[in-house]
């Protein structure tokens, strides 16, 4: 009986470790709760609801949040417009941009959707946690 208890113990905490992380996932997704999103230099503005309802600008700078690896849009990371250009937002929320390579002359496009980088937390824009590379491609 002992065994079947330890099993519905380990099962449940399974369950609700499954749980945390999908719904995690879930409060990622900026752009659902967030309208007139642009980019602003390297920031991101957007006017996003907060908890009751409420309409609250909003302000995040990628180049603290996004990085550039190797021509690639990386989250986390820092300073990706210092290597990247033609920097442009697709569809309110998938970063795309014109990066070099390792300091090489060579350059590719790449984009990253910031749905799985930011959340809207009650009218503010914050980073999730976990990393994300060429999450948009």
């Amino acid at each position: 009986m002992t065994q079947v208890t330890t099993r519905n113990v380990i099962a449940a905490a399974a369950f609700l470790f499954l749980m945390a992380v999908s719904n995690a996932d879930a409060d990622c997704n900026f752009a659902e709760t967030c309208k007139d999103i642009q980019l602003e230099g390297p920031g991101l503005v957007a006017v996003c609801k907060t908890k009751d309802g409420y309409d609250a600008l909003a302000f995040i700078d990628l180049d603290l949040e996004i990085g550039n690896k190797d021509g690639q849009l990386v989250y986390p990371g820092t300073g990706f417009s210092l290597s990247c250009s033609r920097i442009e937002l697709i569809d309110g929320h998938v970063l795309s941009a014109y990066c070099t390579k390792n300091f090489r002359f060579e350059s590719s496009t790449s984009t990253i959707d910031l749905n799985n980088c930011f959340q809207n937390y009650n009218g503010k824009l914050l980073p999730c946690s976990g990393s994300v590379e060429n999450a948009a491609e």
